[in-house]
């Protein structure tokens, strides 16, 4: 039952407005059927004309035509056909019974109809609707209703009535008119702002999947110059160790015979790479003579004359004679300053000289 009312109901019309009005005659147009059966069903145990049963038969078939126009959206023409009914039955009503009486108040309901399902600037149609109907019922019954007691009464509070319904009808349905079409603004607001915070997410992923790329690549390529430049610090390290050896060559001259000709300025870290130079290839070589040529070192002074002697005893350690060779007179006048005891060591002024006295020894 519930799906066939939810079905019922279903107005398929975009405009929120016009849906809750077809609704609303839907549910009048259903109302009223189960008034009229409810009605027949009363009269079935009293005496009346057929006429009223067919009357009766006519309004169903409206109410149920109107209940399918209004669910199909010809919401207005629907409502238009339920009030006309209205006004038809309460006017017809009025000339059968060939008396005014309370019928004109049940024009009210029509007015009530309209509010519920017509436009709000229509409902001062029905309210002119209405009063032409009375106006006409009242021309059109054999006594005029003045001339019944407290005629003028119903007469002028009906149009009062009417007109007081229909203004309370118009306030209530732009109201709810007012705010739906708010609501409306405010969905159609919302979903401009869903819509557009929507391309605005889609373009602020498309710039963070650019910015990670970006990222990735600017990575790869920093981690790429990042090797090339430890491959290039390990090349470097390689040629600084060549450079090392060689800045302290050691030149075999013989099988027993080494030569290392020193040259620029010594210091401490020179000294040191000569000692272990000069040990390492005697330990290789096996050499019993190693000539230090000193005649390129422009200075010697207390620490050179001292790492000179500490490679002189170093050699000894491992069976070779050290001869310093190179000697000039202000390296001579130097070491004799600063008072060293060259006396183990053979000393000479030219490599000539060294190497004649090794090759007599």
């Amino acid at each position: 039952m519930r799906q066939f009312f939810t079905w019922l109901l279903t107005i398929n019309r975009p405009d929120e407005d016009l849906r809750r009005r077809g609704r609303n005659v839907i549910l009048l147009a259903l109302g009223l059927i189960v008034m009229a059966l409810l009605f027949g069903l009363l009269l079935l145990v009293r005496p009346v004309p057929a006429g009223v049963f067919a009357l009766i038969g006519m309004e169903l078939l409206v109410f149920t035509g109107v209940t399918l126009l209004a669910r199909s959206g010809r919401v207005t023409f629907s409502a238009w056909l339920l009030i006309t009914m209205e006004i038809l039955s309460v006017v017809g009503g009025s000339l059968v019974s060939g008396t005014l009486s309370v019928s004109p108040f049940f024009l009210i309901i029509s007015v009530l109809i309209a509010s519920l399902s017509l436009r709000p600037w229509q409902i001062w149609l029905v309210l002119a609707a209405n009063v032409i109907g009375l106006i006409a019922t009242i021309l059109a019954l054999p006594n005029s209703p003045f001339t019944e007691p407290n005629g003028d009464v119903v007469v002028f509070g009906s149009f009062l009535l009417l007109g007081i319904v229909a203004l309370m009808g118009f306030l209530g349905a732009k109201s709810t008119s007012s705010a739906l079409d708010a609501s409306q603004r405010s969905r159609s607001e919302a979903q401009a702002a869903a819509q557009a915070l929507s391309h605005a997410n889609t373009g602020l992923e498309q710039t963070v999947a650019e910015r990670t790329a970006s990222l990735q690549t600017a990575l790869y390529d920093v981690q790429a110059r990042a090797d090339t430049q430890a491959r290039l610090l390990e090349e470097v390290q390689q040629q600084r160790i060549l450079l090392r050896e060689l800045s302290v060559p050691v030149i075999p001259i013989s099988a027993t015979t080494l030569i290392m000709p020193l040259v620029g300025a010594l210091d401490s870290t020179r000294l040191q790479q000569i000692q272990e130079q000069a040990l390492r290839t005697l330990e290789h070589k096996s050499a019993r003579y190693l000539v230090l040529d000193i005649t390129g070192v422009p200075v010697v002074d207390s620490q050179v004359a001292q790492g000179l002697l500490s490679i002189v005893q170093a050699a000894r350690l491992l069976g070779a004679q050290v001869l310093l060779v190179g000697i000039r007179p202000e390296v001579a006048q130097a070491i004799v300053g600063l008072g060293l005891n060259l006396r183990d060591i053979y000393t000479t002024s030219d490599l000539q000289s060294a190497l004649s006295y090794i090759a007599l020894n």
